[in-house]
């Protein structure tokens, strides 16, 4: 079983595969640059270097940061990747990112206070800002 891990960084994504029998300490796969941000180009190059590496039958597992071109359920390079790949992978969201999510919903409550309302005013602040 392998694990991939797909980071992005401006324009270059690192691809690293870790995992049993083969790399159990980890490799680097590739670290293509992306002239665009989309979750498909995003998707394309980790796929050309899973092919490249003859290591796409052997990933179960995805772990991403949350960005919406990662996370999109429609355009997302997660969901891209899956469908790429013809099966669904195990996917293991960034615990930090998550992390900044749960300490964002604290703030807007600390200055808003509770809200039953899915329209958040403090995300409503960012959005227009």
């Amino acid at each position: 079983c392998m694990n991939l891990i797909a980071e992005c960084s401006r324009r270059r994504r690192t691809i690293l595969i870790s995992g049993e029998p083969n790399c159990a300490e980890g490799k680097l796969l590739d670290a293509p640059t992306i002239p665009d941000g989309p979750g498909l180009s995003q998707a394309r190059a980790t796929m050309k270097a899973l092919m490249e590496w003859k290591a796409d039958e052997d990933v179960i597992g995805l772990c991403f940061d949350t960005t919406s071109s990662n996370t999109g359920r429609v355009q997302g390079a997660v969901t891209r990747l899956e469908n790429m790949l013809g099966r669904p992978l195990l996917q293991l969201a960034c615990r930090h990112h998550i992390a900044e999510l749960i300490i964002m919903k604290s703030v807007s409550i600390t200055i808003f206070g509770k809200t039953v309302s899915p329209d958040e005013p403090l995300f409503n602040v960012l959005k227009k800002r």
